[in-house]
């Protein structure tokens, strides 16, 4: 998935977020539009930085774990002790 479908996620669920809140102080749906589409923002903006995050997670888990394939191959000791610590 791209950057523009959790940007669109992340909109869905602040303006649901908004609505739900209105709804729960039986408010009117729509009574300040321009906090639906603040908190619209600020959603699309949270679910990007979650998706960005998660890919770098994602290179470094990759990364450390071919690091210890290639260690466990040499037979070398493990980073913090050796085996079995």
């Amino acid at each position: 998935m791209g950057g523009v479908s959790f940007a669109m996620i992340g909109a869905g669920y602040g303006l649901a977020l908004q609505m739900f809140s209105n709804a729960a102080r039986k408010l009117p749906m729509l009574r300040r539009p321009w906090e639906h589409v603040l908190v619209m923002g600020v959603g699309s903006v949270f679910f990007v930085a979650l998706a960005e995050k998660t890919a770098r997670e994602e290179i470094i888990y990759a990364e450390n774990l071919e690091t210890m394939k290639r260690l466990n191959k040499t037979g070398m000791p493990f980073p913090g002790g050796g085996k079995g610590q």
